[in-house]
């Protein structure tokens, strides 16, 4: 599977990471990683929109990292 980090929700962010929905959020109140709020009527999306994210996710895998 191949995505656009620019394309890419907080789960699937926190999934490449292989972190969890909180720890992405806490990178993201440190300023270590920004992601974007967009709602959408019901839907809320978060979209990784800066280089810093870029580079942790181009560091990855093409695939995700399963868990044990």
């Amino acid at each position: 599977m191949s995505v656009k980090p620019a394309m890419l929700t907080a789960r699937d962010a926190a999934t490449y990471l292989g972190l969890g929905l909180r720890e992405v959020r806490r990178l993201v109140k440190a300023g270590e990683l920004d992601i974007k709020y967009i709602g959408a009527k019901n839907n809320h999306e978060y979209r990784i929109v800066t280089a810093s994210a870029d580079a942790y996710i181009a560091a990855l895998p093409s695939e995700p990292r399963r868990s044990a």
